[in-house]
């Protein structure tokens, strides 16, 4: 049995909901994994992966280079939902397919898979928005950030403005958490880790030489750094981004809660009422591996992509509390503006001075909305 299984079924005898979500006809339906199924995806999505990369190192016209840049970003981030479920062990029956359908997902991303399985599937699943354990997003509480030096403080302003998913997710997720064993939790593991970064190193320079052998090949008199720049660079900083704006809106909101230790946190608090159901806006929403249902892969990781959907129905018919949106980038922005500081004492969200920016959160019930945010659910 998995270990998200095992965790979410202990938690199940002392909170018994998830009886009131999916009763044992749907649990055994939502979590059959088909290995047809998840391949398809995988290619078709692979393959407009390779579509887009060729736009970007064409010898045609800036914008279209460019252009294919941004999809081909895109596209890195809906692949990288197919590994994703490949390391939970949720994609296909096998568990041997699904670590290489997670190491070659994450090529174009240059994540290390056994990296992302610690950080995603054991400290952020493990304790969701537990403070001193979930590190992704973790916010400094009004002390830690008056205490904190200058520059600190500098790059944390940064980090939590409307723009700052990118280089948040760059430089703290990305290099320091998910390409090489290089964090705190992954030093002294290091040699599990040699494998999935010594292979992300090595194909992604594979990768990369690929791309310009291509390009090189297509139009041997053109400068190398512009399909460097279109085919490789853009569609790598479109997907940090990209990445970073998604996890963050996934469990933050001036109505979802942090927690300050773990006797205060619960599975369910953080799992289910601590997971914001986040829509992507149409046309986004009808690519995105259905990654966006995610309360319901919180609630469950062993359910597939795509049985997804379904699931996130019942849960939200099961819970209506869950908080729903759609990230229209107004809505998004009103939250950024919101989550500054986390105050763990009074349990509300301040800004940067210490002001409450929203409202006193219970650990175990929802408050009521706030409504210039809730308009754009």
């Amino acid at each position: 049995m998995d270990v998200e299984q095992r965790t979410l079924e202990a938690r199940d005898e002392d909170r018994g909901f998830l009886s009131r979500w999916l009763d044992e006809t749907e649990r055994n339906a939502f979590s059959r994994r088909s290995s047809r199924m998840a391949l398809a995806i995988f290619a078709i999505e692979v393959l407009a992966y390779a579509g887009f990369v060729t736009l970007a190192i064409a010898p045609l016209a800036w914008f279209v280079n460019v252009l294919g840049g941004v999809l081909a970003g895109l596209a890195i981030g809906v692949i990288f939902t197919v590994g994703h479920d490949a390391c939970h062990q949720s994609l296909t029956p096998s568990r041997a397919l699904n670590r290489w359908i997670a190491r070659l997902s994450f090529i174009p991303s240059l994540h290390a898979a056994s990296l992302w399985v610690l950080g995603h599937n054991q400290i952020h699943h493990g304790r969701t928005n537990l403070r001193g354990h979930d590190y992704v997003w973790e916010p400094m509480s009004p002390e830690d950030y008056r205490a904190s030096a200058g520059w600190r403080r500098m790059q944390y302003r940064i980090y939590r403005s409307r723009w700052g998913s990118l280089p948040y997710y760059l430089i703290e997720m990305w290099w320091k958490k998910n390409f090489l064993p290089i964090a705190p939790e992954a030093r002294s593991h290091w040699r599990r880790h040699v494998v999935d970064s010594g292979f992300v190193v090595l194909a992604g320079g594979l990768h990369l030489g690929a791309i310009l052998f291509v390009a090189s090949s297509w139009a041997p008199d053109r400068s190398l750094w512009w399909p460097l720049l279109a085919g490789c660079l853009v569609p790598f900083l479109v997907w940090n981004w990209l990445m970073g704006l998604i996890i963050y809106s996934h469990h933050t909101h001036p109505e979802v809660p942090w927690f300050a230790d773990d006797r205060e946190w619960s599975y369910f608090g953080s799992q289910v009422l601590g997971t914001v159901h986040v829509r992507l806006p149409p046309p986004f929403h009808w690519v995105d591996n259905n990654i966006m249902e995610h309360t319901a892969h919180h609630a469950w990781p062993v359910i597939p992509l795509y049985h997804l959907p379904t699931a996130q129905q019942r849960i939200r018919a099961a819970f209506p509390a869950v908080k729903s949106l759609t990230l229209w980038p107004r809505v998004f922005f009103g939250i950024a503006d919101a989550c500054k500081l986390f105050d763990y004492r009074a349990r509300r969200w301040t800004d940067f001075a210490g002001r409450p920016s929203g409202p006193a959160l219970s650990l175990t019930t929802p408050p009521a909305p706030i409504e210039q945010l809730a308009s754009g659910s």
